[in-house]
């Protein structure tokens, strides 16, 4: 991407789903719609993604404090939801194993981190509570007999 110099930039693909894991649906109408938003990559080695309104594009993240941001707006997904990352496009794939199995994508982990402040606990005191959960990952992969194995 040759608007970040020094990054190897990958497109990636995203799908949201609302708190009962339902697409978005947009409310629709007439006239001129909005311009489309940039398509969402991930152009660093180590990189935050994070869930904000486009507003907070430029910002630093929150939590881990990192100017490497990834920002995916989730203001269609209601007050909580989720988001598919798909990272197996661009045409990745490793070499076959001695089994024949071919894994597409990227390698890739992550985690949530939260963080909740209670100002409220009792007077005079502050109460800071943080939280950190792996997130679920899912593989392609394919084989010329047919089975992964």
């Amino acid at each position: 991407d040759s608007t970040k110099p020094g990054t190897a930039c990958e497109l990636i693909g995203l799908q949201k789903y609302d708190r009962e894991g339902k697409t978005p649906h947009s409310s629709g109408g007439i006239g001129v719609p909005p311009p489309s938003p940039p398509q969402p990559t991930l152009c660093w080695e180590a990189q935050t993604v994070v869930f904000l309104p486009a507003a907070f594009i430029g910002f630093t993240s929150p939590i881990l404090g990192s100017p490497l941001l990834g920002i995916v707006d989730p203001t269609d997904t209601g007050k909580s939801g989720m988001v598919g990352m798909l990272l197996s496009g661009n045409g990745h794939a490793l070499r076959p194993s001695n089994e024949g199995n071919i894994f597409a994508g990227l390698p890739i982990t992550g985690f949530l981190a939260k963080n909740f402040t209670n100002k409220n606990v009792t007077p005079g005191v502050l109460g800071n509570y943080a939280g950190l959960l792996r997130h679920h990952i899912s593989q392609t992969c394919s084989n010329t007999s047919g089975t992964c194995h």
